[in-house]
């Protein structure tokens, strides 16, 4: 998977149509607390450093609902937004993929501003955090045989690569429901 990627407008505008798909969804489904109507209460975002910056306001904005009822907010699973991280989802998943050399690091300052601290913090986030999350120890058992969690997230790629779409996308696609806590 190459670096392109980082800045590929198709891709996030493809992440984007994902997640109104994902939205419309929720918003069919109502409040799951009282049954009511939902209305969209998006909210902005601030995605550094992807092509959210020109692609213009609907990519820097999360797609949200709340309740017309009981007022309760419904926030449906992202492919765009990874939790409560300022970098979208594609480039946590990216900036992680390769060792962390000088030169990566200093490749990856340089193209995304994103610190050799952060990116550090990425890769503990997945060998540590992620793995011993309850949603991960639910979810690994779909893949017989089982994923070598030292080489997440390029691990879980590779099982994606016979996917019917880009493994980029079908693992954003997978990982969406860790985004939110709501839907």
């Amino acid at each position: 998977m190459g670096d392109a990627l980082f800045t590929d407008t198709r891709l996030y505008n493809h992440l984007l149509a994902i997640d109104r798909a994902l939205a419309e969804r929720a918003r069919h489904a109502g409040c799951r607390r009282c049954g009511g109507r939902l209305d969209s209460a998006t909210y902005p975002r601030k995605p550094r450093e992807t092509p959210a910056h020109t692609l213009g306001d609907p990519h820097r904005r999360r797609l949200s609902f709340c309740c017309a009822r009981c007022r309760q907010r419904v926030t449906p699973p992202s492919v765009r937004f990874f939790g409560r991280r300022v970098y979208s989802g594609a480039v946590v998943v990216l900036a992680c993929l390769k060792a962390l050399t000088a030169e990566r690091v200093a490749e990856l300052k340089a193209m995304l501003g994103v610190d050799r601290r952060t990116l550090r913090r990425w890769r503990r986030w997945w060998r540590e955090a992620f793995v011993h999350s309850a949603w991960w120890r639910i979810e690994k058992a779909r893949f017989s045989p089982p994923l070598d969690q030292r080489r997440l997230p390029g691990a879980l790629l590779e099982r994606f690569a016979a996917a019917h779409e880009p493994p980029l996308v079908a693992a954003l696609r997978f990982l969406s429901p860790m985004t939110t806590h709501s839907a």
